[in-house]
């Protein structure tokens, strides 16, 4: 586990998740919505949204005071773990997004690490996911395509590009 808590000082401009959201956006992605990102957004132009005041929008990640197709791109990074209600809070960030809009997930990879445990998770962790359940969790929305999975950090975490059809 030596080479992992490396990712955990490195600056939010040289992380490798954050290298995995950033490089799937397009020109063509104006309206960026980056959900649980705290005072680190992925990129200057996206809308900061998290529970914490320091952001551009203060809100849970379920309730979105957002026009209904209004987000090109919505980024999750190492937030829908946390979140209670996954239903909702998936049907929301649909809501937002245009059709052919993406989202951008990365998630822990709860195949290598348990991911629940408190040390990993603060013991805010409502959720572990695998490659397989979170594939088996977006097949039961409709309207919802998985275009890519892959690893993000080897043993660590996967990202997930989900387009809106």
């Amino acid at each position: 586990m030596g080479y992992k808590k490396h990712y955990f000082h490195l600056s939010q401009a040289e992380h490798p998740e954050r290298f995995f959201a950033v490089d799937r956006l397009t020109p063509e992605d104006k309206k960026v919505l980056d959900i649980g990102c705290g005072n680190h957004k992925s990129i200057d132009y996206a809308i900061g949204l998290d529970i914490l005041p320091i952001t551009d929008m203060q809100s849970s990640m379920d309730e979105l005071d957002i026009d209904s197709g209004s987000i090109d791109v919505i980024i999750s990074r190492h937030s829908l773990e946390h979140t209670l209600d996954l239903t909702k809070t998936l049907n929301e960030w649909k809501r937002v997004l245009k059709v052919g809009g993406k989202m951008i997930i990365v998630l822990p990879d709860h195949q290598y690490i348990d991911t629940m445990q408190p040390a990993l998770s603060g013991g805010v962790h409502m959720h572990a996911f695998t490659r397989d359940s979170f594939k088996n969790l977006i097949g039961v929305f409709g309207g919802l395509w998985i275009q890519e999975q892959c690893t993000v950090i080897p043993e660590w975490s996967f990202g997930n590009i989900i387009i809106k059809k």
